[in-house]
């Protein structure tokens, strides 16, 4: 989405709102959990956490809100093959520990007042989103075919503002991505995780999600991190090249 887009979106999850590039692939690429291909009827169970602040943007109004670490979680399954899903998000209690950022960005690129004063509510909508990987110039990317979005209600002045920010909405926009990065570095049992980046600069205005406050002005930047489990037990994560 703009500068998702829920993420989350998530699943993230949000975004919420997500950024886009060209949607051409270069190669098949697939899923990996537990070091294998994952097999059709055995869901791959993947659950994601915020690392960093998490940003939910609309920057025709100017209103941003921000997400503390570990208040975004998205839950979903990868595989067979490229395919993935995100089937539930949730924001801790409820969205109420998400707030109103310090500043918010213009049209004009500007830091400028926050129009949003009080975070009332926070949700996702058109779950679940479903993605597949692509590879674009060597990066891998959770190409994302369905209308991710959420819905915030901002009080401005006093007076509650809902406002609901879809990333390609009705065709609106390119297809979003969301870049996909294999961790090295393994969790202490030796499992290895992905990382899902959520950009704060998207490649062109028509990646931006339509919100219904602001236009085609809305976005969601952060970056999530990734963990799979089979039949409950944790498994490491992967994008690998078929």
């Amino acid at each position: 989405m703009k500068k998702l887009s829920m993420a989350v979106m998530l699943v993230s999850a949000l975004a919420v709102l997500v950024s886009a590039v060209s949607a051409s692939a270069e190669a098949p690429s697939v899923w990996l959990c537990g070091n294998e291909l994952v097999v059709k009827g055995t869901p791959c169970v993947t659950v994601s956490e915020n690392l960093e602040p998490e940003f939910l943007e609309d920057m025709g109004v100017p209103a941003r809100i921000e997400c503390p670490p570990g208040s975004v979680f998205s839950y979903g399954t990868v595989g067979p093959g490229a395919v993935d899903e995100t089937t539930k998000v949730e924001f801790l209690e409820e969205g109420k520990v998400c707030k109103p950022a310090a500043k918010a960005e213009n049209l004009k690129g500007e830091e400028v007042a926050n129009k949003c004063g009080k975070v009332n509510e926070l949700t996702v909508v058109n779950l679940p989103w479903k993605t597949e990987i692509v590879l674009e110039g060597g990066v891998a990317y959770d190409l994302i075919s369905s209308e991710p979005g959420y819905t915030s209600v901002c009080e401005t002045l006093g007076i509650p503002v809902t406002d609901k920010c879809i990333a390609h909405e009705k065709g609106e926009g390119e297809t979003p991505l969301i870049e996909l990065v294999n961790l090295s570095e393994t969790e202490p049992n030796g499992t290895l995780l992905v990382s899902a980046i959520f950009p704060l600069v998207p490649l062109s205005e028509t990646e931006w999600a339509k919100c219904s406050v602001g236009g085609l002005n809305g976005l969601v930047f952060g970056e999530n991190l990734l963990s799979a489990f089979l039949n409950g037990a944790a498994v490491s994560l992967e994008v690998s090249e078929e």
